[in-house]
């Protein structure tokens, strides 16, 4: 028995040590860890000065920027890591793809402002939110936003990891440098705290640009007929699909800033905020797998990708036995005591973050899977579920309505993957 369980152990270890993808996860986790470590202290700065009803402010203007962003992308991004993975070690077909995606990304931006700065007050009145100028910032912060994402996914899509961290740092530093001067110059000035973070990305862009040789960003152009029919075989499923995901992500918060207020909006941000930090580990694992596994075809290296990516179901429960009992805690000495009332929230929203960490797995494997309608029905089925379950019960919870929503809504995206993985590789032929 001693021994089963040492082999089991030296097993582990040896897959954590020798495999690639662990390697370079444990590189970007740990870049993404000081940048989330950067961005903690600046949210912590602002939560505490802003007090819950001006940060909740501050937070629905970036949760709009996010998702006024994606009428941008409609699913391009998604497309970034899909077939650069494929054409790896096909430069010029790389290069022409991108120049592709960059022509569609700037007509988007272009009708982007077109139709969304003259509805800005239309905006406004749909949630409840009568602060103009944030949305104005919202507006210009999404294309700056798109840039920062192009360039991100490039870099993953090159595995280029270390300069990846570096681009998240950078951001990162900019707005806490940006909000400490801020603060220490003109108290608390909402409108330049929420103009340097919609600024930040574009800035960490151009340094990485400059600073580097290699190429992000090339003249727009139109691809060849080739190129253009494997785009739009999958574009609309990912477009509908980084829709959904994005609205996963944010949908929560505009409806609590609709039904509620801007204290209990506050509140919610902040314990999103905390449950942010903990899902940079699923987010840096998910980046490094779906750009390792974008590349595999045959069956039997998806299947040993899978079982060696089980062994996050064990992390992410034992992660989540430990945060527990520092719950509280953590709220009071980081976010602000006034942020207490979100401390049963705040856990399930960790929970939520927790069981991304097995969900990541599962969604990669649908990068390298002729299967595009995926991204979009399991995008549904999350947006569904975080928005019937809010608008149903948050007259009588609260902003429980919407962490328990969002933890449903994973959970039943996690069974949804996994019984989609089991019916494709079944009729798997490679």
């Amino acid at each position: 028995m001693k021994n089963t369980i040492i082999s089991k152990i030296l097993k582990i270890q040896n897959l954590i040590i020798n495999s690639e993808a662990s390697k370079q996860s444990l590189v970007f986790s740990f870049g993404n860890f000081i940048n989330s470590g950067i961005m903690a202290i600046a949210m912590i700065l602002l939560s505490r000065y802003l007090g819950p009803k001006n940060f909740g402010v501050f937070s629905v203007s970036i949760s709009l920027m996010f998702v006024i962003s994606k009428f941008a992308d409609l699913g391009l991004n998604q497309l970034i890591s899909r077939f650069m993975g494929q054409w790896f070690y096909q430069n010029d077909k790389n290069e022409e793809f991108l120049k592709h995606i960059l022509w569609i990304k700037t007509l988007l931006s272009v009708i982007l402002l077109i139709i969304f700065l003259p509805s800005a007050s239309l905006l406004a009145n749909l949630i409840n939110y009568q602060y103009l100028s944030m949305i104005y910032l919202s507006i210009v912060g999404s294309i700056f936003l798109e840039a920062y994402s192009y360039a991100y996914l490039v870099l993953s899509a090159r595995h280029q990891f270390i300069r990846l961290s570096l681009l998240n740092i950078i951001q990162a530093l900019i707005k806490l440098v940006s909000f400490i001067i801020i603060i220490w110059l003109f108290s608390t000035d909402l409108f330049g705290i929420t103009t340097f973070y919609h600024l930040s990305p574009a800035l960490s862009v151009l340094f990485i640009s400059f600073y580097f040789r290699e190429k992000l960003f090339y003249k727009p152009k139109i691809a060849n007929l080739e190129i253009r029919k494997k785009i739009n075989r999958f574009w609309f499923h990912s477009g509908v699909g980084v829709i959904m995901l994005t609205l996963i992500g944010n949908l929560d918060i505009l409806l609590i800033q609709r039904y509620l207020n801007p204290f209990d909006t506050g509140v919610y941000a902040g314990a999103a905020r905390i449950a942010a930090f903990v899902g940079t580990l699923s987010a840096s694992v998910g980046t490094v797998l779906i750009s390792r596994v974008s590349r595999y075809k045959e069956r039997s290296l998806i299947i040993r990708y899978l079982k060696k990516s089980s062994f996050l179901i064990l992390v992410a429960i034992f992660g989540f036995i430990i945060y527990l009992p520092f719950s509280s805690f953590l709220i009071k000495y980081t976010i602000g005591p006034e942020y207490l009332a979100g401390n049963l929230a705040t856990i399930y929203l960790v929970g939520n973050s927790f069981l991304g960490l097995i969900l990541a797995p599962l969604t990669a494997i649908f990068y390298t899977l002729d299967k595009p309608n995926y991204f979009s029905i399991n995008g549904f089925i999350q947006v569904a579920c975080i928005l019937i379950g809010t608008i149903l019960f948050i007259g009588d919870h609260g902003i429980m309505a919407a962490s328990i929503s969002r933890l449903a809504a994973t959970s039943i995206s996690i069974v949804y993957s996994s019984v989609s993985v089991y019916w494709i590789l079944k009729k798997y032929k490679k």
